[in-house]
C-alpha cells in the first residue's frame, strides 16, 4: 500500500514516482493499492487509470496550519497527523493490512509511522528532506547530496536499510531501454522540450514561450508539455496552436521519447531530472522549492545543467539570453549531455525492488546497512 498525495500545492511528483515503484512491484506479484486524500487537484484519476485502486481520505476544504515546532510541510496534509493516522489504520483494518507500506509524504514522520506499525509488515519512507525522524525498516533519497556520510544515519531506527544517490532513482523502464539507442548528442540545438511539472501553478510555461516569441533567426523546434491539471493549459494549448515551431502536449505517456528526441530541456527540477539525465538530455533549470536547490546546485557544478536560481528569478528576457548562449556552444552542450549520462543509469526502480524483497532477513537482524553513491 501507497500513502501519497498530489494536489496544486503539493504538485505530482511523487504520485507519479510512487506510481513507477507500484507498477515494478505489480511486476513482482504484489497486489498495490493507493491510500490518498482528496485534496483539490489530486490525479488520483491517473493512478486508476494505471490499473490500481484508490482509496480517497476526506478533505473538508480546512488551511489548518501547524504549529511552529511541526515540519513546515505538515501543513500540506490539512489535516493533524495523528487524525491521518487513524483514518489509514482504519482503512488497514478493512483490508486486512499491508505487507509493504510505503510512505512518500513530507507531512508525515516517526509519530504516524508508529501508529501504523502494527497493521503494515514492512515500511518503506521515500524522502530527500531529512529533517525528521521516522520508524521504517527501508528508506529511499534518490537525490544527489554532499558529502559521504548519509544524514538519515540518526533519524532511523537500527538496522533501517538507507538507499541514498539517482543510483535508486524510480524511473519508469522505458527509460532505460531507450538510454540503450541514444546516439551521443552533436551540442547543436535544433529541438528543445519544455516541461514545468504537472500543474505549474505559476505558469512559468507562458514566460517561457513569451522568450520564445523574441528569438529570432533560429530553426528550433519546441515541444511544449502540460499536465492535465495545469490550470493554465487551454491558454497554453491556444499559444501552440497559432505558432509553427511550437508543438503543445498534454498529460503524455510518451515523455521518455520526448526527451530522447530533444536537444536540450528548459524546466523544473523534481524527478524529471533523473529522467533526463539518464537520456543525457542537458537542461535549463529552476527550482519550485527549497529541497530542490541542493540538487541544482550539485548539478551545476557538475556541468550537467544550467541553472537559474528559483521560479521568481525566471524572466522571459532570461530565458532568451540563456538560448542565444547555449545555441552558440556546441562544445557545451555536447559535454553537459555527457556528463549527464553518468549520473544515473535508468534502473534505480529494479534495485531498490531487490532490496524490498531480498534483504529482510538482513534487516531483521538488525545490521546497520547504507548505500550509497
Amino acid at each position: 500500500m501507497f500513502r501519497v498525495d498530489s494536489s496544486h500545492e503539493i504538485g505530482s511528483g511523487h504520485v507519479v514516482r510512487c506510481l513507477t515503484l507500484a507498477g515494478e512491484l505489480r511486476e513482482r506479484m504484489f497486489d498495490v493499492s493507493f491510500v490518498c486524500r482528496d485534496f483539490p487537484g489530486n490525479i488520483s484519476d491517473q493512478v486508476r487509470r494505471s490499473g490500481f485502486h484508490v482509496h480517497l481520505l476526506e478533505y473538508d476544504g480546512s488551511n489548518l496550519k501547524s504549529s511552529s515546532r511541526e515540519s513546515s510541510h505538515m501543513q500540506w496534509l490539512k489535516a493533524r497527523g495523528e487524525m491521518d493516522a487513524v483514518e489509514t489504520v482504519d482503512f488497514l483494518k478493512t483490508s486486512g493490512g499491508t505487507d509493504l507500506l510505503v510512505v512518500d509524504n513530507y507531512s508525515l514522520d516517526v509519530r504516524w509511522e508508529r501508529a501504523i506499525e502494527p497493521y503494515a509488515g514492512k515500511i518503506l519512507v521515500i524522502d530527500d528532506l531529512a529533517d525528521r525522524a521516522h520508524a521504517c525498516d527501508f528508506l529511499l533519497d534518490q537525490n544527489l547530496k554532499n558529502g559521504k556520510t548519509s544524514r538519515y544515519e540518526p533519524l532511523v531506527k537500527k538496522g533501517c536499510k538507507i538507499l541514498e544517490g539517482p543510483r535508486y532513482a524510480l524511473l519508469r523502464s522505458e527509460f532505460g531501454e531507450l538510454r540503450k539507442t541514444i546516439r551521443p548528442r552533436t551540442g547543436e540545438i535544433k529541438r528543445v522540450l519544455i516541461f514545468f511539472g504537472g500543474m505549474d501553478q505559476p505558469n512559468l510555461t507562458g514566460r517561457v514561450l513569451e522568450a520564445i516569441n523574441n528569438l529570432h533567426g533560429h530553426e528550433i523546434l519546441f515541444d511544449v508539455v502540460v499536465g492535465e491539471t495545469n490550470p493554465h493549459r487551454k491558454r497554453i494549448k491556444d499559444i501552440c496552436e497559432g505558432s509553427d515551431h511550437l508543438v503543445y502536449h498534454c498529460q503524455v505517456p510518451y515523455m521518455a521519447e520526448l526527451m530522447a528526441g530533444a536537444d536540450l530541456f528548459i524546466g523544473a527540477t523534481g524527478i524529471s531530472t533523473w529522467e533526463r539525465c539518464c537520456l543525457g538530455l542537458p537542461g535549463v533549470v529552476v527550482t519550485f522549492a527549497r529541497n530542490q536547490v541542493e540538487v541544482a546546485e550539485i548539478l551545476a557544478r557538475k556541468g550537467v545543467v544550467l541553472y537559474l536560481g528559483d521560479e521568481t528569478n525566471l524572466k522571459p528576457s532570461l530565458v532568451k539570453e540563456t538560448l542565444e548562449f547555449l545555441i552558440n556552444r556546441k562544445d557545451l552542450v555536447r559535454e553537459m549531455s555527457r556528463k549527464a549520462l553518468k549520473i544515473t543509469d535508468g534502473r534505480g526502480v529494479k534495485r531498490v525492488v531487490e532490496c524490498l524483497t531480498g534483504c529482510t532477513q538482513a534487516v531483521k537482524k538488525g545490521e546497520s546497512l547504507i548505500e550509497h553513491e
